[in-house]
């Protein structure tokens, strides 16, 4: 069993990056802090990271759970894994990022509304990795 304590830094999103937040505004970049726990028997590991926004605009609490296959090949040089993963994101996270209020609602052409606490991610990835000493 492993257990990872840290902070990031969450960019944040700025209105002009993209037509489709037209009058909904920035969200502040911040720091975010981590607790990461992970479990490894032979080639199968387990991971849940659990995230929260220290200080910026992303109130709430998002949570990842993962799992991951890893198998060698061509020795101890090269390594396969595939790992699915799946995010959840509580309801003050997902109306601090996705949420209109009525004064964004009235700036740009979304309708007013909340997203209440949802699978914010399901995701596969498969990777390759090669040592080379």
């Amino acid at each position: 069993m492993k257990v990872d304590l840290g902070l990031r830094y969450d960019m944040g999103r700025k209105e002009s990056s993209n037509d489709a937040l037209k009058g909904l505004g920035n969200v502040d970049g911040g720091a975010v802090a981590v607790v990461r726990f992970g479990y490894e028997m032979g080639p199968v590991g387990f991971g849940l990271e659990v995230a929260r926004d220290l200080g910026g605009d992303r109130d709430g609490l998002v949570a990842t759970a993962e799992a991951e296959y890893s198998i060698r090949v061509f020795g101890d040089r090269t390594r396969l894994s595939v790992s699915p993963h799946i995010t959840w994101a509580n309801d003050h996270y997902m109306s601090s990022g996705f949420g209109i209020t009525a004064a964004q609602s009235a700036r740009s052409v979304r309708r007013l509304g909340s997203n209440p606490a949802a699978i914010d991610c399901a995701a596969r990835s498969k990777a390759s990795a090669w040592r080379s000493t």
